[in-house]
Parts: C-alpha cells; sequence; structure tokens
C-alpha cells in the first residue's frame, strides 16, 4: 500500500492506516516490518514481490492509469512489469477508519482476491 497523494513512494508499514485495511481485508502487507510510512524505492518493491500495488490517492482520482499511478508514487519504471497489478484506492474510503471500515475491508478483499484477468 502507497500513499500517492503526498508525491514519492510511501510505503505503508506497521502501524498504518494503510497496514491495518489490509489486515481486515485479509491482505499480507510486503513491507510489514517497516514501521510507519517509508519512501522506497523500485528495487525495494521488487525484492519484496508484491503481486498488487495499491495506491491510495485523493478522492477523485481513481480513474488514472496504471502508468499514471505509477508515477504519482514515483516509480513508473514498475510500468514494465505487467505480473504487478496497480489499483488505485481513494484514502477517504479505505484509509477512514469508521462506520465504513468493514464495507471498505470487504470491497478491498475483493480487489485482493480478483484474478489478474478479470
Amino acid at each position: 500500500f502507497l500513499l500517492g497523494h503526498m508525491g514519492g513512494g510511501r510505503a505503508a508499514g506497521a502501524g498504518t492506516m494503510g497496514d491495518g485495511i489490509l489486515a481486515l481485508a485479509g491482505g499480507a502487507n510486503v513491507f510489514h516490518d517497516v514501521s510507519g510510512y517509508k519512501t522506497v524505492t523500485e528495487e525495494a518493491i521488487l525484492q519484496r514481490q508484491p503481486e498488487i500495488i495499491l495506491v491510495g490517492v485523493m478522492p477523485g482520482a481513481a480513474a488514472q492509469s496504471r502508468e499514471g499511478l505509477l508515477r504519482a508514487v514515483d516509480l513508473q519504471a514498475l510500468a514494465q512489469i505487467d505480473r504487478i497489478r496497480v489499483v488505485a484506492l481513494p484514502i477517504d474510503y479505505y484509509l477512514s477508519f469508521g462506520p465504513r471500515s468493514g464495507r471498505a475491508a470487504l470491497d478491498l478483499a475483493k480487489i485482493l482476491h480478483e484474478s489478474k484477468a478479470d
């Protein structure tokens, strides 16, 4: 889970809302051993071999292309690696823990577990 609304690739490590929503959705955070939000490089991401990159975006920005999302987190070289899915997640829904958290976790679980061919 990367924050895309602040520029640069900032991965959600342990103790973050990004890590929390991943856990609720049954996902595995490849940066679970990092505390807080940390800037990461393309190399660091590739070493951890994620199946999907979730990019937290401001509301209304979710319609960006895969390349646009990767550019927003300064990881555009990853656009050439087709095996990694890239999905925009509006932060007002997925990172705002409250009455909608259960629905957000269920929606994220569906995203995490859908096949690449879907």
